[in-house]
């Protein structure tokens, strides 16, 4: 048997590439599992068949450059397709490495961009860095994408072109250069910008101008909290600022309490104030009006039961059984603590808001649900003020007792 050398596999792929270009039948919704894994077979044929690196980079590129035929003519809600193409990126990256002309990859690098109507070809200029080219080359192709902007009249394609210079000067490390390029696209600095920009100070070393960037930003701008809070860490840390540090991570673990921000605030203040944290933690709690289940869940896990049970009892006519998932979760937590009167509560919203809205495909779940409080209810010493299980299930067979359908259900739980 003769064995296909590289060459020829080359020129077999080169002719599925010019199919794809070529073809305008669209596929069906039906046929896109199979058209992805057509395309993902494709893609993996240049990577393992093609020995010489600049052969795949050259391969691989002409398959990016299919993305225009491929994706007009396809529905890809489901990104299958896309995750070929960013497969295709990856790989072609891991040959650009091995190559050594770079130059020849700059040059390619460019030609790819020249247009990009789906956003996948800019990845390639996001990572240039990774391919091994070295500074001249990052700002060869900074004055290229300049020139073209300049050349372009459509705003978007403006924009575009600014867009791949921000890429390369966040690479090159050029605060200048990135803010030259956002005020060319956007005529000002939003506030993106200025965190990027001030991001860029930063891991150069110049805490200074990141702060000055980052104060910049009106302090009653809530966009991109988060992200600044996180840079902010950052430069606290760099400065050994302790006191502004524990500040941000009170603040984080205030603004989504959980295990993760609890623990990672009291590595930085010490286990000696880790009552006192939580105390100030169950106050904010319970001046809360609204009820929140995470909350609820956070305190079991950080062993605070009994303020739990307190904060459940407290607002059980405001909990939502819409939120099936997160409350069985809650459920599963209070049985673990023996906390029968709190799993009753739980288990009755979830069964009532699915009688409510005369969900019958739940039925069989909200007759499950029922089953439950009836064993429950053996288990309940005090219902401390609540209705007790006959009288929540009298008032349930009142207000529910037509719905036939559930309760033939509820009659075969029993059986």
């Amino acid at each position: 048997m003769t064995k296909t050398s590289s060459n020829d596999h080359s020129v077999n792929i080169k002719k599925k590439l010019a199919s794809l270009k070529r073809t305008r039948r669209f596929v069906e919704w039906r046929d896109m599992r199979a058209f992805a894994r057509s395309l993902d077979e494709l893609v993996v044929e240049i990577d393992q068949c093609i020995d010489d690196p600049w052969g795949r980079v050259s391969l691989l590129a002409g398959f990016i450059e299919t993305d225009k035929s491929v994706f007009h003519r396809c529905d890809d809600s489901n990104g299958s397709v896309g995750d070929v193409y960013h497969e295709a990126i990856g790989l072609f990256i891991n040959s650009a490495k091995q190559y050594q002309d770079k130059k020849a990859i700059t040059k390619l690098l460019l030609k790819l961009n020249k247009e990009d109507d789906f956003g996948i070809r800019s990845e390639l200029i996001n990572v240039a860095l990774e391919c091994g080219l070295d500074e001249a080359m990052l700002r060869f192709m900074v004055d290229e994408f300049k020139k073209r902007a300049e050349q372009l009249t459509g705003e978007f394609e403006q924009g575009h072109q600014y867009m791949l210079v921000e890429m390369l000067a966040r690479q090159l490390g050029d605060a200048y250069l990135f803010e030259q390029a956002c005020l060319a696209k956007w005529g000002e600095l939003p506030v993106v910008s200025h965190i990027k920009i001030a991001e860029i100070h930063f891991n150069n070393g110049d805490l200074e101008d990141a702060c000055d960037y980052l104060n910049s930003i009106k302090s009653s701008e809530s966009f991109m909290a988060r992200e600044r809070d996180d840079l902010w860490l950052k430069i606290y840390r760099a400065q050994e600022d302790t006191e502004s540090v524990v500040k941000i991570l009170s603040k984080k673990f205030h603004q989504a309490r959980s295990v993760i921000t609890f623990k990672t605030l009291l590595d930085e203040v010490g286990e000696d104030k880790r009552e006192k944290i939580l105390d100030d933690a169950v106050t904010q709690i319970n001046e809360d009006e609204t009820f929140n289940s995470s909350d609820t869940q956070f305190l079991i896990t950080v062993g605070r039961v009994n303020e739990a049970e307190a904060y459940l009892f407290k607002h059980a006519d405001q909990i939502d059984g819409h939120f099936y998932g997160g409350l069985l979760s809650l459920i599963n937590l209070f049985e673990e603590q023996s906390c029968y009167l709190a799993m009753s509560l739980l288990y009755r919203r979830l069964l009532l808001s699915i009688l409510e809205r005369a969900f019958n495909k739940a039925y069989n779940s909200a007759a499950g649900h029922l089953k439950k409080l009836d064993k429950l209810e053996k288990r309940v010493a005090d219902w401390q003020g609540f209705e007790t299980h006959q009288d929540f299930k009298e008032n349930l067979i009142k207000k529910h007792g037509k719905k036939r359908s559930f309760w033939g259900k509820y009659e075969g739980h029993k059986k």
